[in-house]
């Protein structure tokens, strides 16, 4: 690893550590740890989210480079990302909150849409120079394959056992149809470029949308809320891993 990388990684890797550490010491104190990862969560998230448009926008915003504008989607992702934990949070303190996770899960979209027009374009330009896949036929597998490995484990977790279903499952189950587009293009990245020097920042950016992906799918599946403190523990190891992704590419000097 380079000078460089590992200068920009450190932080992200101390503050992942003092994270987790926190978190296990807080475990029997309910009420604590769950002040505890409400604030981490949404200050790590904005925090890694404003670090990333530091690092990208100083040279400029917006550019004809799909790399560059990978990095400044997936920062403003994580901004964007802050709002939604903040929505969750004010939507948890009403008894019935089934109307109110419409708004959450809106901004959470919105997170989404910025982070797929970023790994799905980057994927594109990237698939163009290298040629290694048929374009169509590598989006509408990647699609595929995300909807039916959702769909299936919805119905073999949630229906076959006979779970009763909440508004909450049926409006997360298209996000995570969503992280699972991500997670998988963010793996063929991986392969894409296994032998060259942006495989890592690729690694972080898996990570990351794997861990998004998970504490989708546990709200999807069983129903643990956005702001259970599991839930918060896992999105913000990959809001983490995201601005690693971004800080490493960064060092890296290829924007």
């Amino acid at each position: 690893m380079q000078t460089e990388t590992r200068k920009q990684i450190l932080p992200f890797m101390i503050v992942g550590l003092v994270f987790v550490v926190s978190y296990l010491a807080l475990l029997l104190f309910e009420d604590i740890l769950q002040l505890f990862m409400i604030d981490s969560t949404l200050l790590i998230s904005l925090f890694v989210g404003f670090w990333g448009i530091r690092l990208f926008a100083k040279d400029g915003f917006l550019r004809n480079d799909s790399f560059h504008m990978l990095n400044i989607l997936l920062s403003l992702g994580l901004i964007v990302s802050g709002i939604s934990e903040s929505a969750s949070v004010i939507m948890s303190q009403f008894e019935n909150g089934s109307a109110f996770y419409f708004t959450y899960s809106f901004v959470l979209l919105i997170a989404l849409l910025f982070w797929s027009v970023g790994i799905l374009s980057y994927l594109k330009s990237s698939n163009h120079i290298l040629g290694f896949f048929e374009e169509k036929k590598l989006f509408l597998y990647i699609v595929l394959i995300s909807s039916v490995l959702i769909i299936l484990s919805f119905i073999l977790i949630v229906i076959v056992p006979g779970q009763p279903l909440r508004i909450e499952m049926l409006i997360d189950l298209p996000l995570s149809i969503g992280f699972a587009v991500l997670t998988i293009s963010s793996m063929i990245l991986i392969w894409l470029f296994k032998d060259g020097t942006l495989s890592l920042s690729m690694m972080f950016l898996f990570g990351g949308m794997l861990l998004e992906l998970l504490r989708n799918a546990l709200w999807c599946f069983l129903a643990i809320i956005p702001s259970n403190p599991i839930s918060l523990f896992i999105a913000t190891l990959g809001y983490l891993s995201i601005g690693g992704s971004v800080a490493i590419a960064h060092s890296l000097g290829k924007f």
